[in-house]
């Protein structure tokens, strides 16, 4: 057996309910515009959830947190995997709590591989900030992707996620797509810096080069304006032919 249809017409959630009250056995695929998911039951029960590379109750929430996408019921087919454990109403009450989360800041966090960067230095940063976001602030980099800072503080994507959008709201921070490989946006010290040195060596090397050609500048007598325009106007002159050449005086 197989259904078809569009959470617009059918939420997520009454299928869900309908596959536990029914007893059925099979997956129910979600198609969005992002990774796949898959739902499965048996007898009366939701006992494996996978979108991705998440699995269970995170899952669960992704595919809640869906307003538009289409689905399809599969009978008959099974998963040797387990990830929904406990009581059926815990599980779907986390879920949805989590899903409401997610909603909330999506605008903000499209994809978890956004990369926040700093828009102050830690001190001026944190007193922008609530104490609660330190441990966050000190682990941005400008290079690590929020997924990567995720697991880095050892904290739950969605906590990570709110920190950073209120770091964002705060006024110190910025979410950018992530750059790519090999390539590293400059801290602007680090540009001034580079100017910097790049001027202090060809200072250095203007200074210390040619020193016999410095020193004959020097001891050079210098010229009247006149006599200047006069040497400017003789070294040119076998540009004309010898009677068209200007006449210097």
């Amino acid at each position: 057996m197989k259904l078809e249809g569009s959470l617009e017409t059918f939420p997520l959630r009454e299928l869900i309910d309908m596959g536990i009250y029914s007893s059925v056995v099979g997956v129910l695929n979600i198609y969005s515009a992002g990774e796949t998911g898959r739902l499965y039951f048996r007898d009366g029960s939701l006992y494996h959830a996978e979108r991705g590379t998440a699995c269970g109750i995170e899952a669960l929430a992704q595919l809640l947190e869906l307003r538009s996408a289409d689905f399809s019921f599969v009978s008959d087919v099974v998963s040797s995997a387990s990830s929904l454990d406990g009581h059926l109403h815990h599980f779907l009450q986390t879920a949805e709590r989590l899903a409401t989360r997610w909603r909330q800041i999506r605008p903000y966090v499209p994809t978890l591989d956004l990369v926040p960067r700093l828009l102050l230095g830690q001190e001026a940063a944190q007193r922008r900030t609530s104490p609660a976001n330190y441990a966050v602030l000190g682990a941005i980099d400008g290079q690590t992707t929020l997924r990567q800072l995720a697991t880095a503080c050892g904290w739950a994507e969605i906590d990570l996620a709110e920190s950073v959008v209120q770091l964002c709201l705060d006024g110190v921070a910025e979410l950018q797509p992530p750059h790519a490989r090999g390539e590293r946006e400059e801290h602007p010290r680090e540009q001034q810096s580079r100017s910097a040195g790049l001027f202090d060596r060809i200072r250095a090397q203007s200074a210390t080069s040619r020193p016999e050609e410095r020193r004959a500048a020097e001891q050079a007598p210098r010229l009247a304006p006149e006599d200047l325009i006069l040497r400017v106007l003789r070294s040119s002159g076998e540009l004309w032919p010898d009677n068209h050449r200007p006449r210097t005086g």
